[in-house]
């Protein structure tokens, strides 16, 4: 029989690839990713070790009798004291290519050392001379031997053809005590295999893959969804986590005892004069002050040799103290009170620091729910990341003496107080909840009065109160209008009358002006009463606060770097911290300003005006007044809480705004893979802040021995280049 041929009546079509799960392309990635991080400790950061491979190297090792030695005297058990200051070790007659140094000695501290010695460190320049010159030439590269790390005694050499001699000249003074065994050439810098640097690496791809890939990622936030609420908590807990660690490493132990009985300007002084039922501090000002006819001279105070207390204000022969109640009276004050103990300083910049990312955070939130809800979340949470990392809240932490009490008091109260404000309905369809109001201004009023600074948020934050006020007596009924509109007055002046007429009383009774807050008369870095404006310094304070320019800086941790600049200018600067790096650098998206009038095209009048008056007022003109008034005291970093976590805030909002008005698919998506690379340089550059300052010794209050150590490791972890 003829063979019967069937047809069916389908379109034959191919099927679709079935795509797999999503945790299975998250393992196939990390599997993969973990392979190139192991690959990266051992060919990358191990760099060093491997330099002798291939080559053909002869190995000496030169003992302390082999050595020319000039300026150690050998005490017989195998320590040197240093007769005169930077002694040198020489080696002569080599002749053969040197490809590592390692110099076999390390520093002993005296039980009476510097407590600003807080690690054991030595300090070497090299000096060498190859085929191209046979007289010594200086290396770059030094060496910083640190007690208990071998890898730090070693260095790579790229010198040309053989080498003849070697010097290394050591950092020390006149009786410095050291142990010195000698110096290995060619000798294989150990192999250092570092879990902690593959873990690290692993889990910075692996947070980025997930921001791109994950499906929860690409929808919109809307409050809802357990995966969001589930990264916001992720991101805030390794935030308040870092926190406490960076506190860890630059404070450690020494950050003081709940039960002591001394305290500072603001956690003893204040306390005790408040106490007594007094403004003025308790402490008398010498006669020798009070005597000089100038005593806010800096020249005077010093050409007298009168005692005085420094940064506390002078004012009628008393002293006062121009930092914030706040502080003292919500904490400080009811602490010792209760316990008879003062706070330590210290744990108040913590617990306040903590606090203030916590209601940041909320804060943050109640905006996009409100008011972004349909921004890709992706976007959302690296926005929040970038918000807690230009904070300020570490750069205060590494450092928490009462200044940064101050200040992180300030923020505190601040982001409760902004909180508050976006929890109460305010411009949505619900009604408006005047308790979270009247929160918001107590909040905000004590923020004034922990950092005067804040007063001028708050004073443009009304117009976010009035709004409130039009929007809570509109939607009420006609017979109820006059009752509504009462009410939310009460909710929001009381609030501000009480606390803000406790200031302004409090201003008066010292000082004779409800409006005075005494800064002038301040004894500090310059004579406040005679200072004038100088539109010049204030210039300076803008560009070293938003638009300094990170450098590289390979051979020192970490790494990267940025100088405040004074332009030559021939008047008295401030600087507090050589390192400034400048907001829009920091945070990248900061540069979508150059976008607002794109926007502003599209807005009518009544759209330009409420933009202008509830988001350009805080987010770009307050922060710029506040950048302005630095001009007097100068640089500091602390003063990023003053004004970066608002123009962050705003840049945000703007980068959200006109993310929703493209329409492209394509270029919202490449919008979305910047703004997480921004992210990434936004943790990079707020690291580099931090590192900039060592434990116990650059711009740090607390020696710490322990933190010192380990920041030398974290140091050394990075480096894969020596």
């Amino acid at each position: 029989m003829p063979e019967q041929s069937y047809k069916s009546d389908r379109p034959l079509t191919a099927e679709a690839p079935v795509r797999p799960p999503f945790w299975y392309r998250v393992l196939s990635f990390g599997l993969i990713w973990l392979v190139i991080c192991s690959l990266l400790e051992i060919l990358l950061f191990n760099y060093a070790s491997l330099v002798m491979i291939g080559g053909k190297y002869t190995t000496q090792l030169r003992e302390p009798s082999q050595c020319v030695i000039r300026g150690l005297t050998n005490n017989g058990d195998g320590t040197w004291t240093a007769s005169e200051n930077n002694p040198t070790v020489e080696i002569k007659d080599l002749n053969i290519p040197v490809k590592t140094l390692a110099l076999q000695a390390e520093k002993i501290l005296s039980p009476s050392a510097n407590p600003r010695d807080t690690i054991q460190s030595l300090n070497a320049s090299i000096q060498y001379t190859d085929e191209t010159r046979s007289d010594y030439i200086g290396s770059p590269r030094s060496l910083r031997i640190v007690t208990g790390m071998e890898r730090t005694r070693y260095t790579t050499c790229t010198y040309y053809g053989a080498s003849e001699k070697i010097r290394f000249t050591l950092q020390c003074e006149k009786g410095q005590k050291m142990a010195f065994d000698g110096v290995a050439v060619n000798e294989s810098i150990p192999f250092d295999f570092s879990i902690l640097r593959i873990a690290a690496l692993f889990s910075l791809g692996l947070v980025v893959y997930l921001l791109i890939k994950a499906p929860c990622m690409a929808v919109a936030y809307n409050g809802k969804r357990l995966s969001h609420w589930i990264s916001v908590i992720a991101v805030l807990t390794a935030f308040l986590l870092a926190t406490v660690g960076l506190f860890s490493l630059y404070v450690g132990s020494k950050a003081g005892s709940l039960r002591a009985k001394t305290g500072d300007q603001l956690s003893q002084e204040l306390v005790d004069a408040f106490s007594e039922g007094q403004v003025s501090l308790l402490k008398e000002p010498s006669p020798e002050l009070l005597a000089l006819e100038n005593p806010y001279s800096p020249q005077q105070r010093a050409d007298s040799g009168a005692p005085y207390a420094w940064d506390h204000l002078l004012y009628e022969g008393k002293y006062y103290s121009y930092y914030g109640i706040a502080p003292v009276l919500t904490l400080f004050l009811p602490y010792h009170l209760i316990t008879g103990a003062y706070f330590p300083t210290s744990y108040a910049c913590l617990l306040f620091g903590l606090i203030a990312a916590v209601f940041l955070t909320g804060a943050y939130m109640a905006m996009i729910r409100r008011w972004f809800s349909k921004t890709p979340f992706r976007l959302v949470v690296v926005g929040l990341f970038c918000l807690l990392l230009c904070s300020g809240i570490w750069l205060c932490v590494i450092r928490p003496m009462f200044y940064e009490a101050a200040e992180l008091s300030g923020l505190m109260f601040m982001a409760i107080g902004v909180f508050f404000l976006f929890c109460s309905n305010i411009f949505t369809d619900k009604p408006l909840q005047l308790h979270r109001l009247a929160l918001s201004a107590t909040a905000l009023s004590l923020a004034v009065m922990s950092r005067p600074t804040f007063a001028a948020y708050v004073v443009v934050l009304l117009v976010w109160f009035f709004f409130g006020l039009r929007q809570h007596r509109d939607r009420a009924p006609v017979e109820k209008k006059t009752k509504s509109t009462l009410l939310c007055l009460a909710a929001i002046l009381i609030p501000f009358a009480v606390f803000g007429g406790a200031q302004m009383l409090y201003n008066t009774v010292r000082f004779g002006s409800p409006f005075e807050f005494g800064i002038r008369y301040s004894l500090t870095i310059n004579d406040f009463t005679n200072t004038r404006f100088s539109p010049s310094l204030s210039l300076i304070s803008i560009w070293n606060m938003l638009f300094g320019v990170p450098t590289f800086t390979p051979t020192t941790f970490p790494y990267f770097s940025g100088n405040v600049e004074k332009f030559g200018i021939n008047a008295y600067y401030f600087i507090e911290t050589g390192c400034g790096l400048g907001l829009f650098w920091r945070f990248l998206p900061l540069f979508a300003i150059v976008l607002l009038p794109y926007l502003m095209k599209r807005m009518n009048r009544r759209q330009l005006v409420r933009g202008t008056l509830l988001c350009g007022l805080p987010g770009l003109l307050v922060p710029l007044l506040t950048l302005i008034i630095t001009w007097e005291s100068g640089y500091a970093l602390r003063y990023n809480v003053d004004f970066a976590w608002p123009m962050v805030l705003f840049a945000i909002a703007l980068c959200f705004a006109v993310y929703g008005k493209i329409s492209h698919p394509k270029v919202k998506k490449g919008l979305q893979l910047l703004f997480i690379c921004c992210g990434v340089v936004c943790l990079i550059s707020t690291l580099v802040l931090v590192f900039q300052h060592v434990p116990g010794v650059t711009n740090t209050v607390y020696p710490n021995t322990e933190g010192a150590v380990a920041y030398t490791k974290l140091a050394r972890l990075l480096t894969f280049w020596y």
